[in-house]
């Protein structure tokens, strides 16, 4: 049986080695960088205002947004995983833009 090069057991991790490697690792640039939720969620917002304002029937209020999220999650994914690392976040920003396009009455 060969022991792991920090000498302990094969099932167990110190916790100074994951400090250690989680502090390289966001040295080196190696995480995501989410964007601002606060932005995301804004900019998500300000286009259910205008998704609201641009279109009166609900039903093509609703096939619009519909489309925004098969389109936006993903680009999200391809943008998270791609060399920029770049994570942006999904849940709260498509939920403002859903409330706010539908807030609106007919």
């Amino acid at each position: 049986d060969l022991l792991p090069a920090w000498g302990g057991s094969n099932r167990q991790l110190p916790g100074a080695l994951v400090q250690a490697v989680l502090a390289q690792s966001l040295n080196l640039n190696h995480w995501l960088s989410p964007l601002s939720t606060a932005f995301c969620t804004a900019a998500a917002a300000g286009l259910g205002v205008l998704l609201a304002a641009a279109q009166q029937r609900r039903i093509g209020r609703g096939l619009l947004v519909g489309a925004i999220i098969v389109f936006v999650v993903p680009l999200a994914l391809q943008l998270a995983v791609s060399p920029i690392a770049l994570l942006v976040p999904l849940l709260l920003p498509l939920a403002a833009l859903t409330a706010t396009t539908f807030l609106r009455s007919e």
